[in-house]
């Protein structure tokens, strides 16, 4: 479950901008895709896949961000809608 010299210096490259946590997704999903294939593919491979998987899911997660109300905001909703999980708006009951 190596990289080859060369894997690695694109791997270096490809994932310029990443968060600690965004590399480690990377080599943990890429080792567990590759525990679960059937026929193996190389680690190259499954982690040129990876990144461009995890950089679809940041731009994904960048633009719902963009679209949450701000915090002071948040003071103008109704008491029951106050309650916010991870960017999304939980309705908890109570008046509307």
């Amino acid at each position: 479950m190596r990289l080859s010299a060369e894997a690695i210096a694109r791997v270096a490259e490809a994932t310029e901008g990443f968060s600690f946590a965004y590399l480690k997704e990377l080599f943990l999903s890429s080792m567990m895709r590759r525990v679960a294939l059937a026929q193996p593919q190389s680690m190259d491979a499954l982690m040129t896949s990876q990144i461009d998987t995890l950089r679809e899911q940041m731009v994904s997660t960048s633009a719902e961000e963009a679209t949450l109300p701000a915090p002071e905001a948040m003071n103008m909703l109704p008491p029951g809608l106050r309650s916010v999980i991870p960017g999304r708006v939980v309705y908890r009951g109570g008046p509307f």
